[in-house]
């Protein structure tokens, strides 16, 4: 609703009042609009109420001053004032009126309060805002300081730790070194086992044949340890060949990996 459209509709509602009073009603309301301004026009509608009310504050109103003999009041932001006696009469509303009334308050007192929170909030997110950006601020200027602290740690450690580190470094690689050599060792041992073992049967059970023709239970007494020979040179040379397929590859990986792992150490440290 307008402002136009509600003065028309309180003029046709106060018809039944001397055309003096409704005069002066309609002038009190156009001012009342004026001082407020065009940008508060809504608010001052709001703030009244129905053009139906208005008319019928001030219908009674103007009934009340009719019966009391004092028709020469005047309209006030208070209500109906009267001249004669200098008091205000202020508007009577029924329960259903009264109910609209307080409803229309608590939404105006809602609308301060949120305001105020609005505000309060926006004044606390501010500074929450602000406290948060100078804690980054700062954090951000102790990180530098935190990094050089870290790095003199570090290499204070790592002076301390060179008496007790060299020999622990040199004692693992000697370990590894010589776990390559046992390793080394045995299958060398299991080949030389085998082809021993294999050379001896070979030989024994030339042997033999050639004993079997002058003296028979010689002849296959060495025929017999020159096949166990053999047979135990084969088992040692596929124990061997299989050391070398899978243990051997297994063991120098590891070996790789673990000494890969302390170089890389050294780097990060660095």
């Amino acid at each position: 609703m307008t402002k136009a459209s509600f003065m028309k509709e309180l003029e046709s509602l106060l018809s039944n009042i001397s055309t003096e009073e409704r005069e002066s009603a309609l002038q009190y309301y156009e001012d009342y609009f004026a001082d407020a301004g065009d940008e508060k026009e809504e608010d001052i509608i709001a703030e009244l109420g129905s053009p139906k009310k208005v008319a019928k504050i001030i219908q009674m109103e103007y009934n009340s001053a009719m019966h009391s003999g004092d028709i020469d009041g005047i309209y006030t932001e208070n209500g109906y004032k009267s001249t004669k006696y200098g008091e205000d009469k202020y508007e009577v509303l029924n329960a259903s009126e009264k109910i609209e009334e307080n409803t229309d308050n608590s939404k105006k007192d809602s609308y301060y309060n949120d305001s105020d929170n609005m505000y309060n909030n926006t004044k606390d997110h501010s500074y929450d805002n602000n406290y948060n950006s100078n804690y980054y601020y700062s954090s951000n200027r102790e990180e530098p300081r935190r990094e050089k602290s870290n790095l003199w740690l570090i290499i204070i450690l790592a002076i301390l730790a060179i008496p007790v580190g060299i020999p622990v470094i040199v004692t693992v690689f000697a370990l590894a070194i010589s776990a390559v050599a046992v390793v080394f060792s045995l299958m060398i041992a299991f080949f030389a086992l085998s082809i021993g073992l294999f050379g001896g049967g070979v030989v024994a059970v030339v042997a033999g044949i050639i004993t079997l023709f002058t003296l028979p239970m010689n002849g296959i007494f060495m025929g017999g340890v020159g096949l166990i020979l053999l047979g135990l040179g084969i088992l040692f040379g596929i124990v061997s060949i299989t050391i070398v397929k899978t243990l051997l590859p297994g063991f120098i990986r590891g070996i790789v990996n673990f000494l890969s792992k302390i170089v890389h150490r050294k780097k990060i440290i660095t």
